[in-house]
């Protein structure tokens, strides 16, 4: 496979966009957006960013007419030397069309989305062999009256397998191994006078996996799940303060997810796990523009985090029930952006939280006792300042998140290490008309 020095192809297209600049001064009609911009600006969830805002609501769809948006990747990992090995993760590619002047559209491909793609659920069906979902498939649909705009994006990933060894002595053996999560997110936003607006979206969800186990000399054995029902709620407002620029940005979020693994026929004598978890954060914050074409964005969140694993012992009949919770606050994010020149884009993000985290078992029945564990810590104690830059050629904008390590060690010409300039890149490209 080969290998493009980024080092390169970013200073290209630099001279590329710096040429440009000459000939068509402060003529830009691009919209920077992505998770990219959303990290250097420190994760901040006061960020008014046109792919952040339509993926998770669909209801922007009615805002963001013939628009193209996605994430280039990111690495993920590092060996011991630190030179970083290039994992792709989280590519996703969407487009978002205008149908008249009242009606939208447009899909997103590739974005995982789900408690199927993380957490216990994930380890569990691994552990079976089975897949990841592939191909997720968001569907975008969006209609606008005055000044209601509504969203609705169906989501649906699936992945399928199956497995025979019949053997020379026939035995018989098969697997059908199959993972899924379908749901939709149902949006709002309702725009009022100076500028000002109103959003909320719901998300339900289903995720589930299968592995059915047939042998000619044994019972068929099913392993899935129970429950697997995921709910999500979002909302935001941003207000216009007064006279002035300030705008005022409140929100709030809610999510719970709850399943159970499941053996049929159930083993006479096995434990059984039930693991749920719910959150609920908010905050508020500004978005004021400083420096001409700059801006400021940051605010204080706090929230409360449960997640609680309920174990039963078939063989002894006891229950433990173990939770970890965690009280959020504060949350501080802050994010400045400013134009360098008419073409580039500097960013810098703060953010940071600190947990309040207690660990708590109970154990109840044939044998009974209690263990406690609790302790003050940071979110990111390895990343709380953020770096970015972004580069927009009339309608095009693409934008990295910096690789610190980069200014660290120097480019590889110089120090010999496969370093990367950027973490994670995000492009867009608008093509409205007007």
């Amino acid at each position: 496979m080969k290998k493009i020095n980024l080092l390169f192809l970013v200073l290209t297209l630099a001279l590329f966009c710096s040429s440009l600049s000459y000939s068509q001064p402060n003529v830009s009609t691009s919209i920077p957006s992505g998770q990219a911009r959303f990290e250097a600006l420190g994760y901040n969830p006061f960020l008014i960013d046109a792919a952040t805002d339509l993926n998770r609501n669909p209801a922007w769809g009615g805002v963001y007419k013939n628009y193209a948006f996605g994430e280039i990747g990111a690495y993920s990992t590092f060996n011991d030397n630190k030179d970083s090995t290039y994992v792709l993760r989280d590519q996703y590619a969407g487009v978002n069309f205008r149908l008249g002047s009242q009606w939208a559209a447009g899909l997103i491909v590739n974005k995982n989305e789900g408690e199927i793609f993380s957490g216990d659920i994930r380890t569990t069906y691994r552990g079976l062999g089975i897949s990841d979902p592939i191909v997720p498939i968001k569907l975008l649909a969006a209609y606008t009256s005055k000044n209601m705009s509504f969203g609705l994006a169906p989501y649906f990933a699936r992945w399928s397998g199956v497995f025979l060894d019949s053997g020379d002595g026939g035995l018989g053996v098969s697997l059908d191994n199959s993972s899924s999560v379908f749901g939709a997110t149902l949006g709002l936003v309702a725009t009022q006078s100076g500028n000002s607006w109103t959003e909320g979206a719901i998300t339900i969800r289903k995720n589930s996996y299968e592995s059915v186990r047939k042998d000619t000399s044994a019972p068929t054995v099913t392993f899935d799940n129970d429950g697997g029902l995921e709910f999500n709620v979002f909302g935001r407002g941003y207000y216009k303060m007064g006279g002035g620029s300030v705008k005022l940005v409140p929100y709030v979020s809610f999510a719970s997810f709850n399943w159970d693994p499941v053996r049929s026929p159930v083993l006479i004598g096995a434990s059984t796990n039930e693991y749920s978890k719910w959150s609920i954060l908010a905050g508020i914050g500004i978005n004021m523009p400083v420096a001409g074409d700059g801006l400021i964005v940051g605010g204080i969140s706090g929230g409360y985090l449960s997640d609680k694993l309920t174990t039963t012992a078939g063989s002894s009949g006891s229950t433990t029930e173990s939770k970890v919770n965690s009280l959020i606050l504060p949350q501080f994010n802050v994010g400045l952006e400013w134009n360098l020149t008419s073409w580039l884009m500097g960013r810098v993000g703060f953010a940071r939280a600190i947990i309040d985290r207690k660990f708590e078992a109970t154990t109840t029945g044939t044998s009974s006792g209690t263990f406690e564990f609790s302790e003050l810590v940071a979110s990111n104690p390895d990343q709380t300042i953020t770096l970015g830059v972004g580069w927009q050629v009339d309608r095009f904008s693409l934008d990295g998140l910096m690789g610190e390590r980069f200014f660290q060690t120097g480019p590889n010409i110089l120090s010999g290490k496969e370093n990367d300039l950027f973490g994670r890149l995000s492009m867009s490209y608008n093509f409205r008309t007007k």
